[in-house]
């Protein structure tokens, strides 16, 4: 009887990881769906980001100490704007960004100015998402890896990834190049990942969901 339970659970543990598909992310709320937020780890300042509205000796400082957990927070308080279940058509998406806090908070603010805006190669991300010291062991998680802030041409670039929990696989990754609007430091920026979600959610999706269905 015990061998025969066992058998079960390990039946029922290898079906989860294998339903947990780019297909499946576009086809029902069979899994639980994870938000971590916006990793800034290998971000890009380009541009004089001292001037303007924010003057400061150290700007890239600021960025990393201040608006790197804004920016994330944001989303969290204004969820009805940055509505993570209602762009992916989930039931529920739980909001969880301490980890992604954390990987931003190890970011050296030295290395934060560029002099252009480069892609994050792929490589790269597999090792992001797989080195993300996560609670959950199973699930859908999502996040988006900014590219780069570019304040001289007034765009930002970001990797939108979805991938499976226990394998961390990645399952979706898009790239998005937005422009940046509103006041203030916080607001301009959050503007362009606002754009981001505006894309998956009015058109984005319904692409994929042709694609992979």
């Amino acid at each position: 009887m015990k061998a025969i339970s066992f058998i079960g659970l390990l039946f029922a543990s290898i079906f989860v990881l294998e339903a947990q598909t780019t297909s499946d992310v576009f086809t029902g709320n069979d899994f639980d769906y994870y938000w971590y937020g916006i990793d800034y780890s290998k971000t890009n300042l380009i541009g004089d980001f001292g001037s303007g509205s924010m003057v400061d000796d150290e700007p890239a400082k600021v960025i990393k100490e201040k608006y790197f957990n804004s920016w994330n927070d944001l989303i969290v308080k204004e969820r009805a704007k940055f509505d993570v279940a209602k762009m992916l058509r989930k039931d529920t998406v739980v909001y969880d960004i301490e980890m992604i806090k954390g990987v931003n908070g190890q970011t050296d603010w030295e290395k934060l100015a560029a002099d252009n805006g480069k892609s994050i190669d792929n490589e790269v991300i597999k090792q992001m998402v797989s080195g993300y010291a996560l609670e959950q062991t199973e699930g859908v998680g999502l996040v988006f890896i900014n590219e780069y802030m570019d304040k001289t041409n007034a765009k930002a670039s970001y990797v939108f990834v979805v991938f499976n929990i226990a394998t961390r696989e990645i399952l979706v990754k898009k790239q998005y190049t937005m422009k940046p609007s509103g006041f203030g430091i916080r607001n301009h920026w959050a503007g362009s990942y606002h754009r981001v979600f505006k894309q998956i959610t009015s058109k984005d999706f319904k692409n994929w969901q042709k694609s992979y269905n």
